[in-house]
């Protein structure tokens, strides 16, 4: 239902006459461009799928979102990949963000706000509940979840920067919205 009543608000600001995008978490950010000819009309569902490794990278049921995007693709709605590549979330995990090349560095916000306390506690909780990997370390972890977010938003901030003219949509996980 939650999917259903996203489709609702998106297709109510579009029939409101609303210069639309949709930021979406589920797709990363190098993968744009396919995004860009799905919405265009230049390549089919399932060869987007294919293209943006949708079903590797992401893993949740695609039927739960088909209708957003394929309301996107018929009205022209453009669809903005927001989360950064997980090749770099996974380097940050496994050694922080210093572990990071100056090419990848390049990739990430060039500011993230490490000093919001409850922001931290919110995090610790979610840490404590995770499996962890022997040696597990809190600061990486940290450090991957300031990325998903700030990276989020820092591409939704740049697309909005680029495109005054829009109102984004942003499809995204409750502790993200958090």
């Amino acid at each position: 239902e939650d999917h259903l009543n996203q489709l609702a608000v998106v297709a109510g600001l579009h029939e409101k006459g609303r210069d639309l995008a949709i930021g979406m978490e589920f797709f990363q950010q190098p993968f744009q461009p396919h995004l860009d000819a799905f919405v265009a009309g230049e390549i089919d569902e399932k060869e987007m799928l294919r293209r943006t490794d949708y079903f590797e990278r992401w893993r949740y049921d695609y039927r739960l979102y088909r209708p957003i995007l394929r309301f996107a693709r018929e009205h022209g709605i453009p669809v903005v990949a927001l989360n950064l590549e997980r090749e770099i979330t996974e380097k940050v995990g496994d050694g922080g963000i210093e572990s990071l090349s100056d090419e990848e560095r390049a990739r990430i916000p060039a500011e993230m706000d490490r000093d919001d306390e409850d922001y931290r506690r919110r995090v610790m909780a979610v840490f404590e509940h995770h499996p962890q990997k022997e040696n597990a370390n809190f600061e990486h972890f940290l450090e991957v979840q300031l990325l998903w977010d700030e990276g989020m938003a820092d591409r939704a901030a740049r697309y909005l920067t680029e495109h005054p003219e829009k109102t984004m949509v942003i499809l995204a996980g409750g502790g993200h919205v958090e």
